[in-house]
């Protein structure tokens, strides 16, 4: 999602849930790393406006221009053909 902001990042340790209680837990938690730290702000504030749309979304599966819409796992409105985020 970060990359599609131009942000240049890197997920490390997602696939890492098999070996938990082999080592600490701290060690084997999914990783963001973003490579300029420069971004570090911008990232943060794009991760909270991703999740409160998210979050919005889960309340009401609906879109912007109507509120039937489609459930969650399809990737548009079946009534409007808007794309969901």
């Amino acid at each position: 999602m970060l990359e599609n902001y131009g942000i240049n990042c890197e997920i490390r340790n997602e696939r890492l849930s098999s070996v938990v209680g082999h080592y600490q837990p701290f060690s084997t938690w999914i990783e963001l790393w973003i490579k300029d730290d420069a971004m570090e702000d911008e990232s943060i504030q794009n991760i909270e406006k991703f999740s409160q749309m998210k979050k919005k979304q889960l309340e009401n599966p609906g879109n912007a221009r109507n509120r039937g819409g489609s459930e969650s796992q399809f990737t548009e409105c079946w009534q409007c053909g808007e794309r969901r985020v």
